[in-house]
C-alpha cells in the first residue's frame, strides 16, 4: 500500500539529464540577472535610461517641492524596475509556438 502511495522509485531518480551536470552558466551568479539575447540587451538598456531619467526628475520634483510629482515618480520608476528586471531574467525558448513546453 505504501509503494502505490509513494512509488517505488529512488530518491533522486528521474530528474533529467541535466541534474548530473553543473548548472547552465547563464543561471549561475550575477548572469542570471542579465540579458541573453541581443533583443533583451537592447530593452535592459533602453529602460535603465528611462529609469535613470524618472529617478533625475523625481529628484528634481523633491528639491523643487512639485506637490505630489515625487510619487508619481516613484511609482513610475517601479514599473520600470519590473520590466528591466524581466527583461533581465526572461529567457527565450526554442518553443515556436510561444507557450510554456509541458
Amino acid at each position: 500500500m505504501l509503494k502505490a502511495l509513494f512509488g517505488s522509485r529512488k530518491k533522486g531518480a528521474g530528474r533529467g539529464r541535466r541534474s548530473k551536470y553543473a548548472p547552465a552558466a547563464s543561471d549561475v551568479g550575477l548572469r542570471r540577472f542579465l540579458p541573453v539575447t541581443w533583443q533583451h540587451w537592447y530593452g535592459f538598456i533602453l529602460f535603465s535610461l528611462v529609469g535613470a531619467a524618472v529617478a533625475a526628475d523625481g529628484v528634481r520634483a523633491i528639491i523643487q517641492g512639485r506637490g505630489a510629482d515625487p510619487i508619481a515618480a516613484f511609482g513610475v520608476l517601479l514599473l520600470i524596475l519590473f520590466v528591466i528586471y524581466k527583461f533581465g531574467t526572461t529567457r527565450v525558448t526554442d518553443n515556436p509556438e510561444g507557450s510554456t513546453p509541458s
